[in-house]
């Protein structure tokens, strides 16, 4: 889903203001369509951290989020790494 106050071709949620209140008020909607970025050590790499987008909705050390339109189906969740 494009982020309304960022521009219509942006996709990503930031995690603090009304970008925050929005991704919260969506996820009462419906919590399988929240996906969390976060930064969580590499240790497959010499890289400190890498990125990745899991889903789900977390609020602690959380980059940003993204809302999909279609839910995602608890018995096959992946994570995405971003490069």
């Amino acid at each position: 889903m494009p982020n309304p106050f960022q521009g219509w071709s942006n996709m990503f949620f930031d995690a603090f203001g009304e970008d925050l209140d929005f991704v919260k008020a969506m996820h009462e909607l419906n919590p399988r369509c929240i996906w969390t970025q976060i930064e969580t050590d590499n240790t497959d790499d010499d890289d400190c951290v890498k990125s990745i987008i899991t889903p789900g909705y977390q609020c602690g050390g959380s980059l940003g989020y993204y809302i999909t339109e279609v839910p995602f189906d608890e018995s096959d969740v992946t994570e995405l790494t971003v490069d």
